[in-house]
């Protein structure tokens, strides 16, 4: 897929004068006969553009992975997990040893060679079993990790030197070894296509010092080729961790400093903690270089258990400005390894100490990632290497079958912070919690040569890369399969209701803070928690206020009472600026509510059946100067005659006419028994004197009828009343 750019080779190596070192820059690991050389990453741009699935970005204290918090509303036995990593460190995923002489220590049971394509491979298959366990993240080093275990007694044969190898992914120049960013390219896109974060480590000082040799140029060429290499493949999940423990020769005493930290190492400034050099302009050169080709990239650098930057004395000049080299990250980024230094080894402690950190308040808080934690210290305050070396050794009975199963409390793993279980203490501290599952090394363990078989750590290559074949493993991955677990599904939102009642306060100015402004300490991601805050507090200006809404929601008091913050808004990312109203006033005793008005009087009850009183009739209309219409003869049930309009017959009329009268009496006849006449001509009269319709009188005489008073009468037994009898 790459080009590969042949040197010339030295005579003095090839008659083998000389040591590997001496010739680092001729004695390559034979490819086809040729010697492998580096690259530059614009060289290594892809053969087709290509589209990212997965971009990692963060907000405050927190991480996103394509826009949304991860594990979003998910919880671990109660604790809340939005916005962490659960990583792994793996190193080694992409290690080789270029250095012939250690070249066969490496070599895998079955075939006696060392591989690594196929070490990369078989990372790149598990990758999905460590996704299906709820894995976030993992740390990939370009220059590899300690192969040998993390004791200092397994720094003898039968291992060797262990810094003789030559793992590194960058040329003696700073330039890119093809093969291993071929390899890493294919983590990368794994990991992008399972949603999952590479943090990509650059530098491993105990290659780099001797890989560069002084040379601090090399340094810069291999951070800038890196760049544009991730540039150009478009790497979106990926977060950088420029330098492993980049603090070691700061910490070392005067009797280690030469073996921890040598002459030659200490010249490399950039890859060193400030004083010694100026590792923050490194790490701003990277991000200024990414920007200038329209990308964010995500760096940090990884620090010693337990030691963290001074804000006292780490300066670097940014922006016209000088502050400390927190501000150049956008991560912390800690080492747990070494908690003995701590109050009872409290991951807690250490993370309250980042904390309290006055950059780190100022800036509003980012993420805090551990990404390596061996479980050595017990989180008991007692830890020594010889007593890890005691304990791995042969003492299965009591640490289980890989050697630190119980220093990782697995059972016992809950979210406190005073917990035994280091993720459990990561979790109730908010913070990003990542394994370092090490081996014992050649000099503390008997089986050191089956390691691959046995699948013991992550570490040691040949690497045994299956997530299950050790109960470490597999309770690790339990563990954070539990703890990244889908989230409930979300229940519907409610319909949007009236507030009850005014907003007490309204956001003016977002991502910008008004000074002066003195941080109260008070962290609660509800800005109305520190408006109340705010309010109580003497000496803060009760118009406006300061909140990290965005960040770890620390409430800002403005201690100027009369400011109006004209003119004195300054940025801050995850900030926003708050303008306060006066809250609704509440008497502090209400009047009780007037005593409720009498009632009306009911209305007079009516008789059942009885028709309500009639209303005053009116006079009676002027005789019409028109003649009346041609009548018509019509007969009733009686046999009487009677005149008929020729129009249809009005439902409401004044003064009914005879006619009308006639047909009322021919509609009620008809719905009447033949008893019922009296009745009926009774109803006929009613229905002229309150100008009722037909219809109407007879609905009236079913209601007569019905009710329990009534009873027939004979007919003949009442007067016969005929149609053209005038009304009385």
């Amino acid at each position: 897929m790459y080009d590969l750019i042949i040197v010339a080779v030295h005579s003095a190596c090839i008659n083998g004068v000389g040591g590997y070192w001496e010739c680092k820059k001729f004695k390559l690991a034979e490819v086809d006969g040729k010697h492998l050389a580096g690259v530059t990453g614009a060289e290594l741009k892809p053969l087709a553009p290509r589209r990212a699935k997965t971009a990692v970005s963060i907000r405050g204290e927190s991480f996103y992975v394509n826009g949304e918090i991860t594990s979003a509303r998910k919880t671990y036995r109660g604790a809340s997990v939005e916005g962490l990593l659960f990583n792994s460190r793996m190193v080694n995923a992409v290690f080789d040893d270029l250095n012939t002489e250690s070249r066969p220590i490496w070599a895998y049971p079955d075939t006696g060679l060392w591989d690594p394509e196929r070490n990369t491979r078989e990372f790149v298959a598990a990758m999905s079993d460590y996704a299906a366990h709820g894995l976030q993240a993992v740390t990939v080093s370009l220059q590899g990790g300690s192969p040998c275990g993390n004791n200092p007694a397994d720094d003898h044969p039968p291992c060797g030197d262990m810094y003789n190898r030559d793992s590194s992914s960058f040329a003696f120049d700073g330039r890119l070894r093809a093969n291993a960013f071929r390899r890493m390219g294919s983590i990368i896109e794994k990991a992008d296509a399972l949603g999952m974060v590479v943090f990509m480590q650059l530098f491993y000082p105990d290659i780099a010092w001797r890989i560069f040799d002084s040379n601090n140029g090399a340094v810069l060429a291999a951070a800038d080729n890196t760049v544009d290499w991730l540039v150009a493949h478009n790497y979106t999940n990926v977060v950088l961790d420029v330098c492993n423990e980049c603090d070691l020769c700061r910490i070392a005493g005067a009797d280690t400093i030469d073996s921890v930290c040598p002459a030659p190492r200490r010249a490399l400034h950039a890859l060193n903690w400030p004083p010694l050099g100026d590792h923050g302009t490194l790490l701003e050169r990277i991000r200024t270089r990414a920007k200038a080709s329209g990308v964010t990239l995500l760096t940090s650098t990884s620090y010693v258990g337990g030691n963290l930057p001074e804000h006292d004395n780490v300066g670097n000049l940014i922006d016209g400005r000088r502050t400390n080299e927190i501000v150049t990250f956008d991560y912390i980024n800690i080492h747990g390894n070494n908690l003995w230094q701590y109050r009872d080894g409290s991951l807690a402690a250490m993370v309250d100490k980042v904390r309290a950190t006055p950059t780190f308040r100022m800036m509003g808080g980012m993420p805090i990632v551990i990404s390596e934690d061996d479980g050595l210290c017990l989180h008991d305050g007692s830890m020594s290497w010889a007593r890890a070396a005691e304990r791995m050794h042969d003492r299965s009975q009591n640490v289980g079958g890989q050697g630190v199963s119980c220093w990782f409390h697995w059972d016992d793993c809950q979210p406190s912070r005073t917990s035994k279980c280091a993720l459990g203490q990561a979790v109730a501290s908010r913070v990003s919690w990542g394994l370092f599952l090490g081996c014992c090394g050649f000099s503390t363990c008997p089986n050191f040569a089956h390691k691959y078989k046995l699948g013991h750590g992550f570490q040691c290559p040949p690497i045994n890369w299956s997530h299950n074949i050790t109960s470490d493993k597999r309770d690790f991955f339990r563990t954070i399969q539990e703890a990244t677990r889908p989230a409930p599904p979300a229940p519907p939102e409610p319909p949007p209701q009236p507030p009850s009642h005014p907003a007490t306060f309204s956001a003016v100015a977002t991502a910008q803070r008004c000074d002066p402004n003195r941080w109260l300490m008070q962290l609660d991601r509800d800005p109305e928690h520190c408006a109340a805050l705010v309010r109580s507090t003497p000496g803060c200006n009760q118009l406006f206020f300061n909140h990290a809404t965005h960040g770890d929601g620390n409430c800002g008091c403005i201690t100027d009472p009369l400011s109006d913050c004209s003119g004195r808004l300054v940025g801050h990312d995850v900030v926003v600026m708050y303008m306060m109203f006066a809250p609704p006033h509440t008497p502090p005793n209400p009047l009780p509510p007037p005593p409720p008005l009498p009632r009306p009087p009911p209305p007079h009850p009516r008789l059942p059946n009885k028709p309500p009183p009639p209303s005053p009739r009116p006079p009676p209309p002027p005789p019409s100067p028109c003649p009346p219409p041609p009548q018509t003869k019509a007969t009733t049930t009686s046999g009487t005659t009677s005149e008929s309009p020729t129009a249809s017959t009005r439902t409401e009329a004044v003064e009914p006419s005879a006619a009308t009268r006639v047909a009322a009496i021919s509609t009620i006849e008809a719905a009447a028994e033949p008893g019922a006449q009296p009745i009926v001509l009774a109803l006929f009269a009613l229905s002229g004197a309150f100008a009722l319709s037909a219809a109407a009188a007879a609905a009236l005489l079913l209601r007569v009828r019905a009710s329990a008073s009534y009873k027939p009468v004979t007919a003949g037994s009442g007067a016969q009343i005929q149609a053209e009898q005038p009304e009385g």
